[in-house]
């Protein structure tokens, strides 16, 4: 497709370009303007990229500015929003449902730390919300790109593991009906419920690979019945049987009548695409690998003794380099990653230092994979995740898909 023919379906499927799924928020968009250098280089990459990001970029440069004191700001358009109602926190992520068009203005760069999943309720059934980060193959490194719409899904089925460090789910996206009323249900799609939640409508036609680190926050599982009727219509759905609306199903759509409801589920299926960008990104780096080529350490398994997790009045009388950090050793570098607690005992930071003990950037653009999710990428020989995260076994990944073995230094895990 040639760069006229993407802007001119850019144009159709997102008349407000602020609304496609890979336009960062406003505040973003003005700081590439003004100092791009600030801007994250895999999101920079994305904004250049992408043709709703020029057509953002180019509004914002038309609207008049408004200074106050030493700030500046620009009128700017708020997105539609769903109802006060909707649960939200000032996390990165918590916006429960996207295909809403709501969207986290709140968060102006992807990086954030989450709470990880238990794995008790990664459960067939469950609704989760999923993270804004994703990964991409660029062909010669692993690349993270970032979905401003991210959507809640539903598991359809069990955890894979698989052998290119990623477990995979199979999931749907669910829309509530505040925002997908009952007169835009087709007859492949099911209205389900999620008692103390909202009622959602659940789009069996969009089932895609999720990637296990890309769910972020359990909303709650789907009760018994709701299960089986989900059940019911992915088993109709995939045997090419229309669900009518006496079965929980809608109707048939006529392409000359319903033509905003089809062009609503082509935006919603744009944004699902985004679902698999993970799952894809790890399958096609293990693919391009010349066979035999690819070494896949396991996963290192280490998390601070009980005892170390200490209160914060103890934690704030003593350093924590005294009680909290080991020291791993990463093979084939001369390098050393130090893994320290952070104060609010929660979230663990890390950082490489080289031979002589001084802080190295040589591997900057490495990431930390877990079960549970990936760190955002070193950056000056530093990152930081969420302890949890770590507890689950984890693993050290250069920017060109490559794993490094890791082995703990003598003397350095906490006694």
């Amino acid at each position: 497709m040639s760069t006229m023919q993407k802007l001119s379906e850019a144009i159709r499927l997102w008349p407000r370009p602020d609304e496609a799924p890979e336009v960062p928020p406003e505040a973003v968009l003005h700081r590439f303007l003004n100092d791009p250098a600030s801007i994250e280089p895999d999101l920079a990459a994305q904004i250049r990229s992408s043709p709703n990001c020029a057509r953002a970029l180019e509004t914002l440069r038309r609207q008049p500015e408004v200074k106050a004191g030493k700030q500046t700001f620009r009128f700017f358009e708020q997105l539609r929003t769903i109802s006060a109602a909707a649960k939200t926190d000032d996390r990165p992520g918590s916006v429960p449902w996207a295909a809403s068009g709501q969207r986290d203005s709140a968060v102006a760069e992807p990086g954030g730390l989450y709470t990880a999943p238990t794995k008790a309720t990664r459960q067939v059934g469950s609704v989760w919300t999923t993270r804004k980060n994703v990964e991409i193959w660029t062909g010669a490194k692993m690349a993270h790109r970032f979905t401003y719409r991210p959507l809640t899904v539903a598991l359809v089925q069990e955890a894979r593991e698989m052998p290119w460090d990623d477990t995979l789910y199979r999931a749907i996206p669910l829309t509530p009906t505040l925002v997908w009323p009952n007169d835009w249900l087709a007859s492949d799609e099911l209205q389900l419920n999620l008692p103390g939640v909202d009622r959602f409508a659940a789009h069996l036609w969009l089932e895609y690979p999720v990637s296990g680190c890309q769910l972020d926050r359990c909303l709650g599982q789907l009760p018994e019945s709701e299960r089986e009727n989900l059940e019911f219509g992915l088993t109709a759905y995939r045997e090419g049987l229309p669900l009518p609306p006496d079965e929980g199903g809608g109707r048939t759509l006529e392409p000359e009548q319903d033509t905003e409801i089809l062009l609503e589920r082509e935006r919603l299926h744009a944004c699902a695409a985004w679902l698999a960008a993970t799952a894809d990104a790890r399958r096609e780096w293990w693919e391009s690998r010349p066979e035999g080529s690819v070494t896949m350490p396991k996963r290192t398994c280490f998390t601070f003794p009980r005892e170390y997790v200490r209160e914060q009045a103890l934690a704030a009388a003593t350093p924590i380099a005294a009680y909290a950090e080991s020291e791993f050793v990463l093979s084939n570098t001369g390098m050393t990653l130090l893994i320290t607690l952070d104060t609010d005992k929660t979230n663990v930071s890390c950082s490489i230092y080289d031979s002589k003990d001084n802080p190295s950037t040589s591997l900057d653009g490495a990431v930390i994979t877990t079960p549970d999710g990936v760190s955002p990428s070193f950056k000056e020989g530093q990152t930081r995740l969420p302890l949890a995260w770590i507890s689950q076994g984890f693993r050290f990944r250069l920017p060109n898909g490559d794993y490094i073995s890791l082995t703990l230094s003598e003397g350095n895990a906490p006694q």
